[in-house]
């Protein structure tokens, strides 16, 4: 089962093309890809007249190739101790969404997307991986499901559907089990809950411009605070436990990729100054989330070559990464002084 439905294809297309770049040169595999009078009328046909060898053929010897390629990426890897790590779920969960613990009850929420299964909301078990559905997800997104944000007070779930056209708000009460819908074509993602005045914020795109968008309680109308000069993008929020900041993951045009912070009071007057608190070159910052006391921030980043855990200190304005991964480790919750929760690549889904 390709729990993203057809990327592995695209992957392995990728990975392939690009060894017979490497290989035989970019010259011969332009000269495949491209069409004239003297092309065979099949593809591998025409490989075969190029490479003077069957596609199949070489396809076995790529998959060698890239067999030795892995192995040498790992074997850099265990230079240094690799992380370990203790499974909670018995399965692979497909595709996740960014998750949250509540800690008297024992259980993760999180937002499922598996082949075979519609996408939902769902909780899981810490101790035992015991999964249960919550509420099915309409429209849910391939790799992130859908948006979600929790009110640790309410016990209420803020979750988007129709994630892949123009987005309903919607809200799951944890403790009757109904959902309804708060706002309709709201078009915003990446949600955040602030704690301090029960607002949910949010990213707004339209027109090619991204918005930042505060949605105050009883959610049935939103508020542009902040439109980012085009082509700007924001992304991953999160809010401080205490209400004053707001960080996110914000990007540019030429690939540069900054971690920052942005003070949500004067966000409120249309401010969108901010400050940076790590450039992390090409490599996304993402998934970055306050620890509960407000000291911290958890996030993930390719910044290493593979997806790492990285933790900012607040007070000493310093990253640190946490973690040596071999497949990746994503979406980090902290749960307590020593311990977090995250999610580990593997072919069935995120672990």
């Amino acid at each position: 089962v390709d729990f993203q439905v057809g990327a592995n294809s695209y992957l392995y297309g990728t990975r392939f093309v690009s060894y017979l770049a490497l290989k035989y040169g970019p010259e011969k595999l332009i000269a495949w890809f491209r069409q004239n009078n003297e092309s065979e009328s099949r593809f591998s046909s025409e490989f075969e007249r190029l490479y003077g060898v069957s596609l199949d053929t070489e396809w076995v010897r790529w998959i060698d190739w890239e067999h030795q390629w892995q192995k040498a990426n790992l074997d850099s890897i265990r230079v240094n101790p690799v992380t370990r790590f203790r499974p909670i779920a018995k399965e692979g969960l497909g595709s996740v969404s960014r998750a949250f613990y509540d800690s008297a009850a024992g259980v993760l929420y999180v937002a499922l997307n598996y082949p075979g299964q519609s996408a939902h909301l769902a909780t899981i078990d810490v101790k035992t991986g015991e999964i249960r559905k919550l509420h099915d997800v309409r429209g849910g997104a391939l790799f992130y499901v859908t948006s979600l944000a929790y009110d640790p007070s309410s016990r209420t779930l803020f979750y988007t559907t129709d994630n892949n056209h123009e987005r309903k708000l919607c809200a799951f009460d944890l403790q009757t089990g109904v959902s309804r819908i708060l706002l309709d074509k709201l078009r915003a993602g990446d949600l955040a809950f602030n704690q301090k005045d029960k607002s949910l914020w949010g990213v707004r795109h339209f027109n090619g411009y991204s918005t930042i968008v505060r949605i105050p309680f009883p959610y049935n109308d939103w508020q542009s605070k902040y439109i980012w000069d085009y082509p700007k993008d924001l992304f991953d929020l999160d809010i401080s436990p205490d209400g004053s900041a707001l960080t996110g993951a914000l990007t540019f045009i030429n690939g540069q990729q900054l971690l920052i912070k942005m003070d949500v009071e004067k966000l409120m007057k249309g401010d969108g100054s901010y400050d940076v608190l790590f450039d992390f070159a090409e490599y996304a910052p993402a998934n970055f989330v306050f620890s509960q006391d407000g000291k911290y921030l958890y996030g993930n980043s390719y910044y290493s070559g593979v997806s790492n855990v990285f933790r900012y200190d607040v007070a000493k304005k310093d990253m640190s990464i946490l973690t040596n991964a071999e497949s990746g480790f994503f979406r980090p919750v902290p749960v307590s002084d020593d311990s977090l929760i995250v999610f580990h690549f593997t072919g069935k889904g995120f672990e």
